[in-house]
């Protein structure tokens, strides 16, 4: 009975440090691993310690079962003794089953507990292993984050030595600044009054060039005057009287000094400042030798030519201030474009308005590249070198090649950069031309694109001047231009004879009345874009819009050239005089901005689908024509075979 007491005592004191254990796994949860690991230990013992009493209560029923036995034993003893024995031996196993009923209850409360406390164990060491997991990589992001911040502090103490040197080269430069400051100031005012000094310059050169050319216009007009005076003397009667008769000898004589003159060379000695060639290389001599061919009015056509020559500076001393302002708008355009040109408003009325000689390269660059520059990026750089490569490698000279080398020396005459065979401008044209015929083959090469080339050559550099031609001939000019047949050439000659009969009418009238064809005068302008007999500056215009408006262009000058001449063409008597005049009409257009007006301003409406009908029908009808004439052509061979077939039989049976 002590031993129980004790075991249960004992028990009690176990029950009583259960919550401590389950404070202590609750502690365990939460706290560090090593208060996880000292509750651990603690329930190890106390299961060590529930054993051991188990181990005792197990004895202590041993000894009960044995003294059980023992009680049945006594047999011997008296009634009385039997009965009070057998009432204590049933008292005591009725206390020993309550015991026991206990023990067994409380040995399964332990073996319960203890299968709690192993669940609860396993489940610790997992939480340990986690902990212990998460502590490594506690540890291992610690040292990452140390190394980042030592890494961080050598960034920051590589940014603050920068940026001490830094602020050293700061003070450094904000002193140059400084010094760049004062000199800047220094030179913007030394370029102000240069500016000032060169405003100066150009308004005393302009006006001096301005009196120059009023000048020489007033000897050109004296002149004139003095031709047609001559011309008049000498038309008149003989004069009668001997002091008539000495009068006419001065007249005479007069007339001889004039017409054996060298015109030139006097305009040089009075002026001092008329040059041989002006800035495009064109020969300024042809003012003069343009009377060759009218040898039996030389007087009449010198003062013509010295009048034309005298509006021509009348026109540019009245257009200098236009050209000023134009300048000025074009310098501005050219700052603000950026890149490559675009099609714009603002650009097609400068350019109707004339592009500064300063300009014109990079302006006809532009334009041909709207026309072929993707072409040009497709061959890439060296094509034109690779086809001249190609052009020399083949055998022989074709027909092409033997007809370029005709045309050289005829292309501008009167321009020094074709003057001989060994001019740098010769050869240059010469290996455009033939590389133009290796590109395109169907053409090879047609008379007029020798122009072409050489006018584009003045401008710009020999490759550009290629694809220039390229442009001209593929892009902006209509198919079967420079064919064999000149279809479209032909087509467009009688979309103009269309085009004059409805904006100049009178002038239809005039021309058909006298039976004059109008494409003998102007096919030669189409062909060559207006390069034949046209003064320099205004065939330059023509060029500057044709490049980026297209072939509408040549309509629009070609009947502006009718009209600035539409008084003089009503005035001739007869076809003769209209030929003789429209054989020169192109050397009469001076007045450039009053013949660009009549082009842009005047000729409206023109309209680009009036155009492409009249060019469709025309086109129609010359192939017909010429469908017909093969057809004749064809005939008219077979009867000639027919016919020879014929003699040759009658002449075998005379024979026979």
């Amino acid at each position: 009975m002590k031993k129980t007491r004790w075991s249960l005592s004992f028990w009690n004191n176990v029950k009583q440090k259960e919550p401590v254990s389950t404070n202590a796994g609750y502690q365990l949860q939460t706290g560090t691993s090593t208060a996880m690991q000292k509750d651990v230990a603690d329930l190890e013992e106390e299961l060590k310690a529930n054993r051991e009493i188990i181990t005792l209560l197990q004895e202590n029923l041993s000894r009960l079962t044995y003294e059980q036995q023992l009680s049945n034993c006594i047999a011997t003893a008296t009634e009385d003794e039997k009965a009070a024995m057998i009432l204590e031996q049933s008292e005591r196993t009725q206390a020993l089953s309550k015991e026991k009923k206990v023990l067994e209850e409380i040995t399964n409360s332990l073996q319960d507990q203890l299968a709690e406390s192993k669940s609860q164990c396993a489940e610790l060491e997992k939480k340990i292993s986690s902990v212990e997991l998460e502590l490594k990589a506690s540890h291992e992001q610690v040292s990452m984050y140390d190394e980042m911040l030592h890494a961080k502090n050598d960034i920051i103490k590589a940014l603050r030595d920068q940026l001490d040197s830094e602020n050293k080269e700061r003070i450094k430069y904000k002193d140059m600044c400084l010094g760049y400051e004062l000199q800047h100031k220094f030179l913007t005012k030394e370029i102000l009054e240069l500016n000032d000094l060169r405003k100066d310059d150009l308004a005393r050169e302009q006006k001096l060039t301005m009196d120059n050319a009023k000048l020489r216009a007033k000897y050109y007009q004296i002149k004139s005057k003095y031709f047609v005076v001559l011309k008049q003397q000498k038309e008149q009667s003989p004069l009668r009287g001997a002091g008539l008769e000495e009068g006419q000898e001065v007249v005479t004589q007069l007339l001889h000094d004039a017409l054996e003159f060298d015109t030139d060379d006097h305009e040089m000695r009075l002026t001092g400042s008329l040059e041989e060639y002006d800035r495009y290389g064109f020969s300024r001599k042809h003012y003069m030798d343009e009377a060759e061919d009218w040898e039996e009015d030389s007087l009449g056509n010198k003062a013509a030519v010295l009048e034309r020559q005298s509006e021509e500076l009348s026109t540019q001393v009245k257009d200098a201030d236009h050209n000023a302002s134009l300048r000025v708008k074009w310098e501005n355009y050219m700052v603000g474009r950026g890149g490559k040109l675009q099609k714009s408003v603002e650009l097609k009325n400068l350019i109707r308005q004339g592009v500064p000689h300063l300009y014109r390269e990079e302006v006809w660059k532009g334009c041909i590249q709207l026309h072929v520059g993707d072409i040009q990026e497709k061959n890439g750089d060296g094509y034109y070198q690779a086809l001249l490569q190609r052009k020399a490698q083949s055998r022989g000279l074709d027909l092409a090649m033997k007809q370029i080398e005709l045309d050289l020396l005829r292309t501008l005459p009167n321009n020094r950069h074709y003057e001989s065979i060994e001019s740098e401008g010769i050869l240059k044209l010469r290996r455009v031309l033939l590389a133009f015929s290796e590109y395109n083959r169907l053409i090879g090469y047609c008379q007029g694109l020798n122009r072409l080339a050489a006018i584009a050559l003045l401008f710009l550099n020999e490759e550009d001047a290629f694809w220039c031609l390229v442009a001209i001939v593929e892009h902006i000019l209509p198919p079967e231009y420079f064919s064999t047949t000149l279809m479209a050439a032909q087509a467009d000659q009688r979309v103009l004879k269309d085009l004059v009969k409805d904006k100049l009418p009178s002038v239809h009238q005039k021309l058909e009345a006298n039976q004059v064809d109008l494409s003998l005068f102007t096919f030669n302008w189409f062909l060559t874009v207006f390069v034949d007999n046209i003064p320099t500056e205004m065939f330059l215009r023509i060029w500057d819009t044709f490049l980026y408006e297209g072939s509408k262009v040549l309509f629009r000058f070609a009947t502006a050239f009718l009209k600035h001449c539409e008084t003089e063409i009503l005035q001739q008597q007869d076809g003769l005089d209209l030929n003789r005049l429209l054989r020169k009409i192109g050397e009469k257009m001076t007045n450039v901005n009053q013949i660009s007006y009549y082009a842009f301003n005047w000729i409206n409406p023109f309209s680009m689908r009036f155009l492409a009908n009249k060019r469709q029908q025309h086109m129609q009808d010359i192939k017909m024509e010429l469908t017909e004439l093969d057809k004749l052509r064809k005939s008219i061979k077979r009867e000639k075979s027919v016919r020879r077939q014929e003699e040759y039989l009658s002449e075998d049976d005379l024979d026979s």
